[in-house]
């Protein structure tokens, strides 16, 4: 109960002085004006690398994952790997590198080294990294004679005010756990994640944290803000974002993004990464699925935590959280104005084609075994 009385006495603080503060540090809405030239410009841009039909990816194509933290994103990455087949980070022999954040059919293991690290995980990169290591691998199949490949581009948007507090819940569930001298001590099932990203932080925003002071870390902790805009812009600047720098994070959205959602259509993502990436070519040998799975999920059970239910119905946090993240709030917007009509269209004929599929496939299968 103590924590829970902290909370309100904070709110109560927070209510009366953080809307001058916000102003103070440069956090403020976009005036009417900002937004009348955002929509403006907007007004007449559509989603128009949406993919609607299934593609055959061959040996040089690229499937290229923008990975937004506590966004939906292992449920993604699981679907791809475990699901489809495909192998993400796989080394790249002709350019002796890993191929960051790009899923493939090369499924070439990497040797365990300083530099080839990353091959085993798929980092939080923004796009012109995304773009670099295709281009690069890309470049080098050329140099060998092969047909140049095609990139794929998908992402999954949250809105800000849910991604931040998960955030802040995802690290706050190691705080108990703050004591340890290293991960590996930690009870069998529990994942070291939260307790590295609560560790590597200055010692002011783990207290923050694990006294359940969400204003503080809103405030201090800048990284966590404007994520999409910056990933899409793939800029390092930790600022506020100005009218036109969100309108141009908005057109690489629907100019550049073959697939994209908002967490809402996440099972709705999924079915259509199998129907537009599932496709087998002869040759590619790889696990069978007795089904499409496209409902799986890879949500984990929520800690239980007093705080939660204070801070998530806050309205003044909601209000910095989204002031925090004024462009990410619209890219939220957008991109849910967008998917809505694309889903509600494409997947019925996602599942009737999956489901005519599945026969055709298990005939491939007992070929190819």
């Amino acid at each position: 109960m103590m924590v829970q009385a902290w909370i309100v006495v904070a709110l109560g603080m927070l209510a009366t002085c953080c809307c001058g503060e916000m102003v103070m540090h440069g956090f403020a809405p976009f005036t009417s004006s900002e937004l009348e030239m955002i929509h403006a410009q907007l007004a007449d841009v559509t989603p128009s690398a949406l993919l609607r039909s299934p593609q055959a990816l061959g040996r040089t194509d690229r499937l290229g994952f923008l990975r937004i933290p506590k966004s939906g994103s292992t449920s993604v990455d699981s679907t791809i790997r475990v699901q489809m087949g495909y192998c993400a980070n796989a080394c790249e022999p002709m350019v002796d590198a890993c191929s960051s954040c790009l899923y493939s059919t090369n499924c070439t293991p990497c040797k365990l080294s300083p530099r080839l690290q990353a091959c085993y995980d798929c980092p939080h990169i923004q796009l012109d990294q995304i773009d670099g290591g295709f281009k690069q691998i890309n470049h080098a199949y050329r140099q060998s004679g092969f047909e140049g490949g095609h990139l794929y581009l998908l992402t999954v948007v949250r809105d800000p005010e849910t991604r931040l507090l998960s955030h802040f819940f995802f690290i706050r569930s190691a705080c108990r756990y703050r004591h340890l001298a290293s991960p590996d001590q930690l009870p069998p099932g529990d994942k070291s994640i939260p307790l590295l990203w609560l560790v590597t932080l200055p010692v002011a925003m783990q207290d923050a944290i694990c006294d359940a002071d969400f204003e503080y870390f809103l405030r201090h902790h800048l990284i966590v803000h404007e994520t999409y805009t910056r990933f899409l812009l793939s800029r390092n600047s930790l600022g506020p974002i100005s009218a036109s720098e969100c309108v141009e994070a908005i057109r690489v959205l629907a100019d550049r993004f073959h697939l994209f959602a908002t967490t809402q259509h996440l099972p709705a993502l999924r079915l259509m990464m199998h129907y537009l990436f599932g496709r087998r070519y002869e040759g590619w040998s790889l696990p069978f699925p007795e089904s499409n799975n496209a409902d799986y999920s890879h949500a984990r059970s929520t800690r239980p935590d007093e705080a939660r239910g204070v801070l998530e119905h806050n309205t003044t946090l909601q209000t910095l959280s989204r002031l925090r993240n004024r462009c990410d709030a619209l890219i939220f917007d957008y991109a849910l104005r967008w998917s809505t009509p694309y889903y509600t269209e494409m997947v019925p004929e996602a599942e009737a084609f999956l489901e005519l599929s599945l026969t055709e496939l298990r005939k491939l299968h007992e070929q190819n075994t």
